[in-house]
């Protein structure tokens, strides 16, 4: 009987997990307080007068359970890397652009860059050690 090889990860994969982490993250439903309740039913109003009216933030479609299991593997992680690094990295997963990044680090795109792959390394690296 032999033994199935098991995946090497690599840095775009590892990306690509948490990109699709924070993805599922967002179609989650929103937290809330659990005790209090409306019963009035909602009041209809038209497209016009409901325009601007609502705090909330239109959601994309329901996460698929396969896909918040993935979630569910990919965020711990996070918890391997410098506090800095997984800030970066959660940054770039959800689409934050490398200008937002270079201000919030107060260095260049290039620098970020090679910061964000180090980090991304790591993590593969970990996956690949625990033969993940």
């Amino acid at each position: 009987m032999s033994a199935r090889p098991h995946m090497l990860w690599n840095r775009d994969m590892v990306a690509a997990y948490l990109t699709e982490a924070a993805t599922t993250l967002r179609c989650l439903p929103a937290v809330r307080v659990q005790g209090y309740f409306n019963v009035w039913p909602p009041m209809m109003q038209s497209i016009w007068e409901a325009y601007g009216t609502s705090d909330e933030k239109p959601r994309r479609g329901p996460a698929t359970p396969e896909a918040i299991d993935r979630m569910d593997l990919a965020l711990p992680w996070l918890g391997w890397l410098e506090p800095g690094e997984a800030e970066l990295i959660w940054l770039r997963a959800e689409g934050a652009p490398w200008k937002v990044i270079q201000a919030r680090y107060g260095v260049g795109r290039t620098t970020a860059w090679m910061r964000w792959t180090t980090a991304l390394e790591k993590i593969a690296a970990c996956l690949n050690r625990q033969g993940v």
